[in-house]
């Protein structure tokens, strides 16, 4: 078998002649291409070069293409530090309000960045693999993760805990699951 087809036989239920494996291997193939990863992680070719690198390395079943918790935000408006040896990192969140949940727009995975860096990588990774490997980009960065990351872990958690503004909570994690879909189906 092929890891296409190992994969689809683990998918289908179906016994692959062994286990497919993935390597969450982001930042050590980033690493290991002597790039800093302030410049992979912005641009999707380098990080399919990187992510094939390692396959050709390792011959594991999948490339897990991703660049980050923090994709799913910067496309939705936060400052994201980008640094020469670590995954990207959301700054300071841009909801001071719940209320400013009905200003936010979900962008379009195809035109915004860093999402349509990470389409491309996608797109790059599978025509220089053809069919000999498995692809998944991540789009793992879900409502409560990316709500938390929006309005700020303490005062999101504060949301949920007094449970004052439960309409405005629900419409974050509306939007968040909106942004999560979109990517996902990208």
């Amino acid at each position: 078998m092929n890891s296409i087809e190992r994969v689809g036989a683990a998918i289908e239920l179906q016994e692959p002649d062994r286990v497919p494996v993935d390597l969450h291997d982001f930042q050590v193939a980033a690493r290991a291409s002597g790039l800093p990863m302030s410049e992979i992680f912005r641009d999707g070719a380098l990080l399919a070069e990187a992510m094939l690198a390692a396959w050709r390395e390792f011959g594991h079943d999948m490339i897990l293409l991703e660049n980050g918790t923090a994709c799913s935000a910067e496309a939705c408006g936060m400052v994201v530090r980008y640094g020469d040896d670590t995954a990207p990192v959301a700054g300071r969140p841009i909801l001071d309000s719940l209320s400013e949940v009905a200003d936010l727009q979900v962008p379009d995975p195809y035109v915004t960045f860093p999402m349509s860096e990470i389409l491309k990588a996608t797109a790059f990774s599978r025509a220089r693999s053809a069919t000999k490997l498995g692809s998944a980009r991540r789009a793992d960065q879900g409502p409560m993760d990316l709500a938390a990351e929006l309005r700020g872990i303490s005062e999101f958690m504060m949301d949920l805990a007094t449970g004052e503004e439960e309409g405005l909570v629900h419409a974050l994690l509306d939007y968040a699951r909106r942004v999560a879909t979109r990517y996902a189906y990208a």
